[in-house]
């Protein structure tokens, strides 16, 4: 390999990084420029033809007026009057068919104590056996908001667990950087 050939290896790797001059990019659209360029080269040939026509063109002088131009000549369109009869005359009878099966699905209900009206009605006569009852039923649902509870432990020691990784991805930026400038160093 030549020494033309491993300043055009470095050009590239520079150029790919984001780390070259102008004038080194200049350097490497001469050469992807001239008739014959070797073979391993071929792949990168495209892309700076592709790059070199394109930096050649402009936008012309009347660009942001034929822009503003076409902007304000859209056309707004005017929805049919008919279609919009359509839309209101469709909600209307949605909102009648809810209506009229919540009330089929509320006159239907087996059990009367089913109904709302019967559950603002108080069911226990004696106070005591009430206040059982609510203390029996309210421990039955901590209990079992409790084994809920129990699952989140498992939850907390995966979040401890993703932040040691965090500190590991902290750990090989840094390691990354270190070696991005041994390398900088090396040439």
């Amino acid at each position: 390999m030549s020494t033309k050939e491993s300043k055009i290896d470095e050009l590239i790797i520079k150029y790919f990084d984001g780390e070259t001059s102008l004038e080194e990019e200049n350097e490497l659209k001469e050469f992807f420029n001239q008739s014959e360029i070797p073979e391993r080269y071929e792949k990168f040939v495209s892309h700076f033809k592709f790059i070199d026509t394109e930096s050649k063109e402009f936008l012309s002088d009347d660009f942001d007026d034929v822009v503003s131009k076409r902007i304000t000549q859209t056309k707004i369109h005017k929805t049919n009057f008919i279609y919009k009869i359509g839309y209101g005359i469709a909600a209307v009878a949605a909102v009648i068919a809810i209506l009229m099966m919540a009330y089929v699905q509320y006159s239907s209900l087996p059990f009367k104590s089913l109904r709302l009206d019967y559950l603002s009605q108080d069911t226990y006569k004696d106070p005591n056996l009430a206040y059982a009852e609510t203390k029996k039923t309210l421990l039955y649902v901590s209990s079992e908001m409790n084994k809920g509870m129990a699952q989140l432990e498992k939850l907390s020691k995966f979040d401890k667990s993703i932040n040691e990784l965090e500190k590991l991805s902290d750990f090989n930026k840094y390691q990354s950087m270190i070696f991005k400038g041994d390398k900088n160093n090396e040439n």
